[in-house]
């Protein structure tokens, strides 16, 4: 312990100021300060302060502009043709026959001759011949009906047309006059002397359907 009161220690004494350090090493000794010598540190130098890197701005990335929209172009309007529409179709309407509930039918059976014969003798009034198969009326007409007819005309009666469904088509003189034409023979057909014959022409078709021996008017 002697020899730490003479040998020299080292006291560190740590002055602050001016924000500076600095150390003094001094020997504290009788005999032995000079052998041991005194250290004194300079203070350090005032430290240059290490300037903050200031940081790089962030690069703001440019906007890309929208692309403004590209406008549709409006379709070509593409022409429409006309479609050709075709002429009506005539409206053909089922008119009835004159008469509904006629005496006697034609559809080529044996006795009609007979039974027209006695209807007609009978003198109760018209006798209508319905046909089943009906003719134009500037065409001939049933051959059993020709002689009948023809027995008209050549005492006097009158053979004309009344049309049905549209205005009636009058008289056919001098066509019934050439096909009705000859002598009569009386005794046969003479029953038709005292009538008439009207034939019923459907106007739509332009065929007899019908034909009426009528009661001629008395002279």
């Amino acid at each position: 312990m002697k020899n730490w009161t003479k040998t020299a220690f080292a006291v560190l004494i740590v002055v602050a100021g001016g924000g500076s350090f600095y150390s003094v090493a001094a020997q504290v000794s009788g005999d032995n300060v000079r052998s041991r010598g005194v250290m004194i540190l300079r203070p350090n130098a005032t430290p240059t302060p290490v300037a903050t890197p200031t940081p790089a701005p962030t690069p703001v990335p440019n906007p890309i502009p929208t692309p403004a929209p590209i406008p549709t172009p409006a379709p070509t309007p593409v022409p429409v043709r006309p479609v050709p529409v075709a002429p009506p179709l005539p409206v053909v309407k089922d008119c009835p026959r004159p008469f509904a509930h006629p005496d006697l039918v034609l559809d080529g059976s044996a006795g009609f001759d007979r039974a027209l014969k006695r209807r007609l003798s009978s003198h109760r009034g018209r006798v209508v011949i319905d046909l089943v198969n009906p003719y134009t009326v500037d065409g001939t007409p049933p051959a059993q009906l020709v002689p009948w007819i023809a027995e008209v005309r050549s005492s006097g009666g009158l053979v004309r047309v009344e049309s049905y469904c549209q205005v009636s088509r009058g008289f056919f003189g001098n066509f019934f006059k050439k096909l009705f034409s000859g002598s009569g023979n009386a005794k046969p057909y003479q029953a038709a002397d005292r009538y008439d014959v009207v034939l019923h022409l459907d106007g739509l078709d332009q065929k007899v359907t019908q034909i009426e021996f009528a009661p001629r008017a008395a002279q």
